[in-house]
């Protein structure tokens, strides 16, 4: 579970966690289409 506190560190100020989910989320958004057309990843 150490690795899920890395991400809200980023966060540079106490976001509540709907703040906190929104911002992973867009996150998520950037990263997939990466994930997706690069299978060398996996």
């Amino acid at each position: 579970m150490a690795s899920a506190t890395a991400p809200a560190a980023a966060v540079p100020t106490l976001a509540s966690p709907l703040e906190q989910l929104r911002y992973l989320a867009e996150e998520l958004r950037l990263l997939l289409p990466r994930v997706r057309g690069n299978p060398e990843v996996l």
